[in-house]
């Protein structure tokens, strides 16, 4: 599923770039702050 999130840094590594992101997930009507590394070819602009 896709979220609309913040790129905290970024950084090259030998597979190519990684972005740490920050977006907020429902957790049973709860929200929650989720803060991790993701392939760089995984994100897409924001509309």
């Amino acid at each position: 599923m896709a979220h609309a999130g913040l790129v905290v840094e970024w950084r090259r590594g030998s597979k190519g770039w990684s972005a740490l992101v920050t977006y907020v997930v429902d957790d049973q009507g709860s929200p929650v702050v989720v803060t991790q590394w993701l392939d760089g070819a995984l994100l897409r602009p924001a509309r």
